[in-house]
């Protein structure tokens, strides 16, 4: 497998791991329910619409413009996961739904940043050539 469809593959897994934290318990408290907590519902669906925009920008194009803009989607994603972890009482963030999103949100950002760096295959490189 090449590293570009391996780096593709991890960032449309991140994708439906970030969604599945929606379908997840989120704190301790049984009683809550599945999904996030409806004060950071919003946070989580953006963090995942960010991470789809990244594996589609990672998916679309081999231009480093359009790598550089997924992986700044993905830093997006990173940023959001953190600020639900700073602002989210430890109760809510003790269930397993929050560590779906952080490891979602990492898998996306490794994958982005790792195609930001990553070759960019034969046929692309003779395109640019031209």
């Amino acid at each position: 497998m090449k590293l570009a469809t391996a780096l593709r593959a991890a960032a449309w897994v991140g994708v439906a791991v970030v969604g599945w934290s929606l379908n997840i318990r989120w704190g301790a408290d049984l009683r809550l329910g599945n999904g996030p907590p409806v004060t950071f519902h919003k946070h989580v669906v953006g963090a995942l619409l960010l991470a789809f925009v990244a594996a589609v920008a990672m998916s679309a194009s081999h231009r480093l413009a359009v790598r550089t803009a997924a992986a700044a989607a993905a830093a997006g994603v990173v940023a959001i996961a953190a600020a639900v972890r700073m602002r989210a009482p430890d109760s809510v963030v003790s269930g397993p739904g929050w560590a779906w999103l952080a490891a979602g949100a990492a898998l996306v950002a490794v994958a982005a940043v790792a195609g930001l760096f990553a070759r960019p295959p034969a046929s692309a490189r003779r395109r640019a050539r031209r």
